[in-house]
């Protein structure tokens, strides 16, 4: 049982560590202690957020473990937390190998809770019932663009410094099943895969690849999708054409529109949406917090509640490699 008393144990002081630190503070859980193998982000979360330290990642003496170590650090920790028992929550999975890895030493099992944050986005959820309810009739088609800069990423360091300039675990590469991650479960897997991707040279010296473009088929519609992590300007549009409706989002105006034949537009907004200091103004706390809540929520209950699994990201992952291949 996690309480707010718990003793919660995040590997992994980075950007998404602290933000999941600031996550756990938001809900009431205080008893929280780092590790990193960087001593400067080390004593960084501690200052700022009056976390304690721990000189090593052993879990026996922990109550929860999250893991928000760079992709390819992910299995280790997953495999040690099983073992120990330790409910776990995991940044989300880039490398299908190493996810393959887990679940062969593991199985899918209930205590591993993969990262699924826009599942929690309030517009997102919106989009959930209209396809689930069928309210305005089956999705015909669908597309969508995900724009990053990958400097803006870390604006404090090289994107030489850390693992989003790797090819393995390059930007845009995470960013493609992050993206899936949450299509999937609202639109189902795709019957076919298929797309390209590039390297356009504007990361100087980076040897990622920056941008995919691909499709997926479905037996009764298509999508097309784009994920880059050159756009100087930050973007989601995304466009799903229903029998008897368009539902449109650009994440810049903070609402999506649902277009009706008759010409009436109705407006959707997503209601109250705080950013955090120094992030985009459209990527919204709240959604990380609701993440980790129903992380928390499903480890205390017989019912798993929490939408993702490790099962799943392989499924994601597996498309992945159906795009690159």
């Amino acid at each position: 049982m996690i309480t707010p008393n718990s003793k919660i144990l995040v590997i992994g002081l980075g950007s998404m560590g602290q933000r999941r630190i600031r996550c756990l503070q938001a809900l009431g859980h205080n008893n929280i202690v780092g590790f990193d193998t960087y001593e400067a982000r080390k004593q960084g979360a501690k200052n700022k957020y009056g976390i304690k330290i721990s000189s090593s990642a052993l879990m026996d003496s922990f109550d929860a473990v999250l893991v928000c170590t760079p992709p390819d650090q992910h299995s280790e920790y997953l495999i040690e937390a099983k073992r120990k028992g330790k409910p776990c929550f995991v940044e989300a999975s880039v490398i299908e190998s190493e996810t393959a890895k887990v679940i062969n030493e593991l199985g899918d099992n209930n205590l591993i809770y993969p990262s699924c944050t826009f599942l929690f986005h309030p517009l997102i959820k919106k989009l959930s019932k209209f396809i689930a309810n069928g309210e305005y009739g089956k999705v015909t088609n669908f597309s969508y663009h995900s724009g990053q800069y990958l400097p803006d990423w870390h604006p404090w360091e090289s994107i030489f410094d850390f693992y989003v300039s790797k090819k393995q675990t390059g930007g845009a590469r995470e960013i493609v099943p992050f993206e899936l991650t949450w299509i999937i479960p609202l639109f189902g897997k795709p019957k076919l895969a298929a797309g390209a991707f590039a390297r356009s040279g504007i990361l100087e010296g980076c040897e990622i690849d920056d941008t995919y473009s691909f499709i997926l088929s479905y037996p009764d519609k298509t999508a097309s999708i784009t994920v880059d992590v050159v756009s100087r300007v930050a973007l989601r549009e995304l466009r799903v054409n229903f029998e008897k409706a368009l539902f449109s989002w650009n994440w810049s105006d903070g609402f999506a529109q649902l277009r009706l034949p008759n010409g009436s537009v109705n407006e959707i907004s997503t209601g109250e949406f705080q950013a955090q200091e120094g992030y985009d103004p459209n990527i919204g706390e709240q959604m990380y917090i609701d993440e980790i809540n129903t992380f928390i929520s499903s480890s205390n209950s017989s019912r798993n509640l929490y939408p993702n699994t490790l099962g799943k990201d392989l499924d994601v992952l597996k498309i992945l490699s159906k795009i690159e291949n």
